[in-house]
């Protein structure tokens, strides 16, 4: 079987986690050791900027070797990979090539369990449950100042979820929470430990299967194996997931145009660099499938939580210009106390909605780092 696809997956998923950082690879096995790139890698992970790792252009090998352990070192201990893995540091500075795909498999496997946990949010319809914990993969890094204060958690859910707001000005109710996918094989892959994950392989199928019930083009179908994925109508519905109406599946041919066309279009939505095809889909191993959906899922999800803060701004804005309206009915200079009350409460009302805002507007900044 063909390495290429496990290449083009792997590669997919490093150049999101290096996104932020202004990096991407063409071939992650070939360009992990070049310039800053597993500096900006580890701090994709811990986010952290290890002062002891920068460009390894120019190093000797046994430099080299160096900073690869430390790079291990610093991810064991933020627990990305366990304490007794062990790294032939010497075949990874002479990219080896199974060795380094090992060594990222363990770190794409990490990825996939942390998007498998929380991925139950962010399948809500309700924007407010989607919105209620950010969906970040790279951890905030000690600040060096104390940060200015801003609109807590509980202070949001009280502006979001008030009671005592008038009918007109209430926001939606919350939705329940929602099970694993009735459509899942993966009651069938979990360990009686429940304090083991399933395996990748169950949490990406458990994703998808999920993925497709929200979509009204994917409610009957089911995803019983990876081998799947490569289907042109399941990416299409997939894809409707994220962003209903994108493809109209009972128009378009179960081919590899199809898949492809619907590859690109998720690349394109989420920003992903890639060149992973239909065809490596179905060359792959389950290593290189898990690696670029994962990418897709991670990609998504943070683009589902987006869309749904820039909904909650505009939903704010509605309201807020609402109540302004509704102070224009208490101009005059003489009121009763109980206008008097009314007033002051559409007041209060504006700065808890205007401080809603600004919380979501950091989310979106946090989105967009």
């Amino acid at each position: 079987m063909s390495q290429l696809p496990r290449v083009r997956g792997f590669t997919a998923w490093a150049n999101l986690r290096l996104l932020a950082y202004g990096h991407q690879v063409n071939d992650v096995v070939r360009e992990l050791l070049n310039g800053t790139n597993l500096k900006a890698l580890l701090q994709s992970f811990t986010g952290k900027s290890l002062r002891r790792i920068q460009n390894m252009d120019g190093l000797s090998q046994q430099q080299i070797i160096t900073r690869v352990e430390w790079f291990v070192e610093e991810l064991k201990k933020a627990k990305v990979i366990p304490e007794d893995i062990k790294v032939d540091c010497y075949a990874f500075t002479e990219k080896n090539f199974v060795c380094i795909l090992d060594f990222l498999w363990k770190l794409i496997a990490h990825d996939i369990w942390f998007t498998w946990k929380h991925f139950s949010q962010l399948r809500i319809s309700d924007d407010k449950l989607v919105c209620s914990d950010v969906f970040k993969w790279t951890p905030e890094a000690p600040p060096a100042t104390k940060p200015p204060e801003t609109p807590s958690h509980s202070s949001v859910d009280l502006i979001l979820n008030n009671e005592s707001l008038s009918q007109s000005f209430q926001t939606s109710s919350m939705s329940p929470v929602v099970e694993r996918s009735s459509n899942s094989p993966l009651t069938e892959c979990v360990s009686e430990d429940t304090s083991v994950y399933p395996s990748p392989d169950c949490c990406i199928l458990d994703m998808t299967n999920a993925l497709l019930e929200m979509g009204d083009t994917g409610k009957n179908i089911i995803v019983k194996s990876l081998d799947a994925l490569g289907n042109g109508h399941i990416l299409c519905a997939l894809a409707n997931s994220f962003l209903p109406g994108t493809f109209t599946i009972d128009i378009l041919l179960n081919d590899r145009w199809t898949a492809n066309l619907a590859l690109k279009t998720l690349e394109k939505l989420f920003y992903i660099s890639s060149s992973f095809t239909s065809d490596d889909l179905q060359e792959g191993d389950s290593t290189a499938l898990c690696a670029y959906i994962c990418c897709i899922f991670m990609a998504g999800y943070k683009y589902r939580q987006f869309t749904a803060v820039a909904k909650r701004l505009k939903q704010l804005d509605i309201q807020i210009a609402g109540i302004k309206s509704k102070l224009t009915t208490f101009q005059s200079e003489i009121l009763d106390q109980e206008q008097i009350l009314q007033k002051s409460q559409l007041q209060q009302w504006i700065i808890e909605f205007d401080n809603g805002k600004t919380f979501f507007i950091l989310l979106i900044s946090v989105f967009l780092h």
